[in-house]
């Protein structure tokens, strides 16, 4: 659905008069291409809103929307006070996206790549779908071997990483939907998810843990799945850490303070390993690692390519997709679904795959979030700087304290509404740095809804749970207390408030915990792997029942992970695909 037109674009210059954004043509355009990206529930409301609005300003001004005056817009928006909610949602998300690119104005540029060398070619011995960690390690193994008998298939195109910390155009070309997502029922809960050459890696800050015995003995314990001991799978985390190192620190001023507020609270820190080429200075994601050895082995990719559902016949895997507008149809002799939680529980789901665990693959799991922004007498960052590599591991497994991306666009993001507030970052962003606490808590649905083609999620944590959030939010303030903040802002869904930490009796943020803004970067689970009578596949990722059909991602992960998962993720798909290659 486009919504570019020029009501739209009107009503974009309003928000951003509003809210004392200039905007130029040529960012004016990219705003509303990013527009154009986001979901179908947002779009549909979206348009129709733009069309209430049209209709009223010709009923009560006789002229288009594009052509009345912003105070007559601002009328028409009082006239419609019912439907205030919704209005303050759209109002937000285009204050979000405009941001993004008034303040991350890098462009990014498409990386030439046939879609796949022989275009009559539509039958290959392994086709592997999605390309992000997990897809990158099947394919790249399997391309040593098999060469351009393997295939990629890739929703998204490839684009070259960029220079800063999250562009906006990093959003509206390499992130799902653009990066605006959110659980609609019971908690909403904002997510993220990569669509693009590389998957997740492209966008996450890549930060690594190995998965500690602790993980393992309990997923082994709750599935029967076989050779998942510490033993087993040291090699396959090996073969990650090839790609990981220490990054220099380039936060000196901000992991020095970090660092300060750990010791003054006794608590255990960590300085994590990342994704990171320490010769070039860049970032290791599968784009400029695992996925150019595959192009070097002769690997085939099919870019923009949509998988809409999958079926066996005559002894082969079918694949129905769309490129761009047209119908594109691939078979295979083997299957391996790579496209990360969700979107591989999705299409097993509408393919009718495993039918009898419908329940199971239709569940996953976030890493939900809350955020306090801490504020310090001295400069701690540059615009779009990268997030820092310090985490606060005193309180896991109960949850983890990190850094989370702190340049202007995204400390304002949250308070729209909250004049007071944005103007208190506009003057002392600088000094600022967002803290995040992580939990693995709560449980997903995936609801199929008619007309909709994307997935709709539904997210539930339990009241306990709350209160372990609520609990934590407090030791997530001391710590930012002690690393010498003098200002705390808690992110919450309305009334936040600047704290003045010398004053304020912590008791107060108390009462403001069950309002937090709750979002997630990591999507776990769905296709549970093991031996028993509950697992969709066997403890290699081969689906139970379906001959040469195999799921290599994060929806393997069902059991609680709440450190970094990309590593583990990595090693999973490593020794899976390496047993697959054992036993052709």
């Amino acid at each position: 659905m486009k919504l570019k037109n020029k009501n739209l674009g009107a009503y974009l210059a309003f928000i951003c008069k509003v809210n004392s954004l200039q905007i130029s043509n040529e960012v004016r355009n990219k705003i509303l291409n990013h527009i154009d990206k986001l979901d179908t529930i947002i779009l549909v409301v979206l348009n129709t809103y733009i069309l209430i609005l049209s209709f009223l300003s010709k009923i009560i001004f006789f002229k288009p929307l594009r052509d009345v005056k912003d105070s007559q817009i601002a009328l028409l928006r009082k006239l419609l006070f019912v439907f205030y909610f919704f209005i303050k949602k759209i109002d937000q998300i285009i204050f979000v996206i405009a941001n993004l690119h008034i303040y991350g104005d890098e462009e990014l540029k498409e990386i030439p790549l046939s879609s796949y060398k022989n275009n009559d070619l539509n039958h290959f011995k392994f086709i592997v779908i999605g390309s992000g960690p997990a897809g990158s390690v099947t394919a790249s193994e399997l391309a040593k071997i098999y060469g351009n008998k393997v295939l990629i298939i890739e929703k998204g195109d490839y684009y070259e990483i960029p220079k800063s910390k999250h562009p906006g155009e990093e959003f509206s070309k390499k992130w799902y939907r653009g990066g605006i997502n959110s659980t609609y029922f019971k908690e909403m809960i904002a997510y993220s998810s990569g669509s693009c050459f590389g998957g997740g890696s492209e966008i996450n800050s890549g930060l690594y843990h190995r998965p500690d015995a602790e993980f393992l003995k309990e997923w082994q314990g709750e599935y029967s799945t076989i050779e998942l001991d510490q033993k087993s799978i040291d090699e396959f985390s090996l073969k990650v850490e090839n790609l990981i190192n220490i990054e220099e620190d380039i936060d000196e001023r901000f992991s020095n303070i970090f660092v300060e507020g750990a010791k003054i609270g006794k608590e255990k820190y960590s300085n994590l390993n990342k994704f990171y080429d320490s010769n070039t200075k860049t970032k290791n994601s599968m784009s400029e690692t695992l996925l150019k050895d595959f192009l070097k082995n002769d690997g085939n990719v099919a870019l923009n390519t949509d998988v809409k559902k999958i079926w066996y016949e005559d002894s082969q895997w079918k694949i129905k997709s769309r490129q761009g507008d047209k119908l594109k149809y691939f078979s295979c002799d083997y299957l391996f679904l790579c496209c990360g939680s969700i979107f591989t529980n999705k299409l097993l789901l509408k393919s009718a795959i495993s039918k009898e665990k419908k329940k199971i693959i239709s569940s996953f799991t976030f890493h939900p979030m809350i955020k306090m922004i801490g504020t310090y007498k001295e400069d701690l960052q540059d615009l779009n700087d990268d997030v820092n590599s310090y985490q606060n591991m005193n309180f896991w497994p109960n949850f983890i304290i990190g850094n989370a991306s702190s340049s202007i666009q995204f400390l304002t993001s949250s308070f729209q509404e909250s004049i007071h507030i944005k103007k208190f970052i506009e003057v002392h962003w600088k000094k600022m740095k967002v803290f995040h606490a992580t939990f693995s808590v709560g449980f997903g649905k995936i609801i199929s809804l008619p007309f909709i083609k994307e997935p709709v999620l539904f997210y539930f944590i339990k009241n306990s749970d709350k209160k372990i959030i609520q609990n934590a939010s407090l030791k997530l303030f001391n710590f930012i207390k002690n690393t010498g903040a003098n200002f705390i802002i808690p992110i919450t869904e309305k009334n936040s408030e600047i704290i003045e930490t010398n004053k304020e009796d912590n008791q107060c943020l108390l009462e403001t915990t069950k309002k937090f803004q709750i979002s997630s970067v990591h999507v776990l689970g769905g296709v549970t792997m093991g031996e028993n009578e509950n697992c969709v596949s066997n403890s290699f990722g081969k689906i139970n029942n379906y001959k040469n059909l195999y799921v290599n991602d994060s929806s393997l992960i069902n059991t609680k992970l709440l450190k970094n998962p990309q590593g583990t993720i990595m090693m999973i798909a490593y020794r899976n695909i390496s047993n697959f290659l054992q036993s052709l």
